[in-house]
């Protein structure tokens, strides 16, 4: 694997342990047990954990304007949702973390900075199916729709790599 890969690798290793729990809960350490590279190793690749919980925030928000643009010209209509359903879930396979992450920016992750950082990632997900973004009022089928479309993305996603 090129060190391109490798970073890439353990960018989406961490956004989800991000994820899952937060950046309080998220360590070099286990970032190192995760991926079977050494705490020394981490550090050499990312310096500190602000800057290794940067990069994944900004891999991830790379991987969501990405998605963004490929559907942001479409009508609106069952067939944009079906392609921005398609964009998510080739991200999520490929980087499953990083999927983690991305749902973990429409819910709450009892992490009040984790969940400012992920705002924009947020804002992506709810253009990319035409919501406004919360606090403003939306559709309560259309927003039920996507969450329960999401949800059935990430099972599948997060639990049949």
């Amino acid at each position: 694997m090129t060190k391109r890969e490798i970073d890439l690798e353990i960018l989406d290793v961490a956004a989800g342990l991000l994820a899952s729990h937060g950046i309080k809960g998220t360590s070099m350490q286990a970032l190192a047990a995760a991926t079977g590279y050494s705490k020394a190793a981490m550090f050499a690749r990312f310096e500190s954990k602000e800057l290794l919980i940067t990069r994944v925030i900004d891999q991830c928000a790379v991987l969501g304007r990405e998605a963004l643009a490929k559907v942001a010209m479409m009508q609106s209509g069952p067939e944009r949702d079906r392609r921005a359903v398609e964009e998510l879930a080739e991200i999520g396979l490929a980087r499953p973390g990083f999927m983690a992450l991305v749902i973990a920016a429409v819910t709450t992750i009892h992490d009040e900075t984790l969940d400012a950082m992920l705002l924009p990632i947020g804002e992506s997900l709810f253009r990319m199916f035409e919501l406004p973004t919360p606090p403003a009022p939306m559709d309560i089928d259309r927003g039920l729709a996507v969450a329960a479309t999401l949800g059935a993305l990430s099972v599948l996603v997060l639990n049949f790599p």
